[in-house]
């Protein structure tokens, strides 16, 4: 059987013309032969059922990954255009939780440095865990920090209440350090908790705002891929931050509470830069977008930990009068 070149239609055989177009036989080409036999079992990435290591491998193909690629979510699409398909994402084997602890010291060595690429590796990871394990490590380490920084801070405001109202509240420093350090240790744990509960609210609220900013005003597509690795990469400073805090804050206070600003303040940086690649926007035209989100982040942030926190440390400033009370008259 003959195929015509031109229509592309089988010709009769022994025809010196085809009757659909008119086109002589003679440019007429054979069509390919195929060998006999039935197609491979698995036929839809082009290798046989019996193939264990290509049918292992059948989704390395350009084909899934341009798929990948299209159902990249929660990415507008010139982030999309941006994925080149790698090897290998991640480093570890298991379960999901022990693959996104595997691959955190990955995600913390490249936040910093492209933290863009960061996000889009660990929801092409599907990794739904590492925010959840950044979320845990800072609220253990400003529990830490709140202890450590309670003798410290107790210190400044009986310093400071000394110097404003000029009264002596102990015979000595020896004497004022020590009936300190024994108000430290009674109220420490609750201070301690309190401090975790802010650093969750801290944490959480101004994901949870540019999460509504780029849903509603930016259109993007929201997942909790996406909400769970973003708050991973925001929260690495601030995790730094009280690490290094509550070392310091055995020293003294003050570079604790400079430390911890600092961390803040890179939160937002690294919140403000993949919220520009994300939302497609210039940046130059965006400034006062992402000026909003920070100070309507901080803002919610300061009324809720005001409100909360408040509550919580009423039983703090109670324990804490009482304990100055009798306290004042043993110095």
């Amino acid at each position: 059987m003959m195929r015509c070149i031109v229509c592309g239609n089988m010709l009769p055989p022994g025809a010196k013309q085809c009757p659909f177009c008119g086109t002589h036989t003679e440019s007429a080409q054979q069509p390919p032969t195929f060998p006999q036999g039935n197609p491979p079992a698995d036929g839809g990435y082009g290798f046989a059922a019996s193939d264990a290591q290509n049918k292992q491998n059948r989704y390395a193909t350009p084909a899934f990954h341009t798929y990948r690629k299209q159902m990249f979510m929660g990415f507008p699409q010139s982030q999309q255009t941006n994925y080149q398909p790698q090897l290998r994402d991640g480093h570890s084997t298991g379960g999901a939780f022990m693959r996104a602890l595997g691959d955190l010291p990955m995600v913390i060595r490249t936040a910093f440095t492209d933290p863009m690429g960061t996000l889009q590796g660990m929801v092409r990871r599907d990794d739904k865990f590492s925010g959840g394990i950044m979320v845990v490590l800072s609220l253990i380490l400003a529990f830490l920090a709140g202890i450590i920084l309670t003798n410290g801070l107790l210190g400044m405001l009986f310093s400071a209440m000394g110097g404003l109202t000029g009264l002596q509240l102990a015979d000595s420093a020896a004497s004022l350090n020590q009936g300190v350090t024994y108000m430290a240790g009674k109220i420490s744990i609750s201070v301690g908790g309190v401090a975790a509960v802010c650093q969750l609210i801290a944490a959480l609220i101004p994901v949870a705002i540019t999460m509504a900013y780029l849903g509603v005003f930016r259109k993007l597509k929201l997942s909790f891929v996406l909400a769970s690795g973003l708050t991973a990469i925001v929260m690495l400073p601030n995790v730094a931050a009280l690490l290094l805090a509550a070392v310091l804050g055995l020293l003294t206070p003050y570079l604790a509470i400079l430390v911890l600003l600092f961390g803040v303040i890179c939160g937002y940086v690294l919140l403000s830069a993949i919220t520009l690649r994300l939302a497609e926007a210039d940046p130059a035209a965006s400034v006062p977008a992402q000026a909003g989100l920070i100070c309507l982040s901080e803002l919610v942030k300061l009324i809720l930990i005001a409100v909360v926190g408040g509550m919580m440390m009423n039983s703090v400033i109670q324990t804490l009068a009482g304990l100055t009370s009798s306290v004042s008259g043993l110095l």
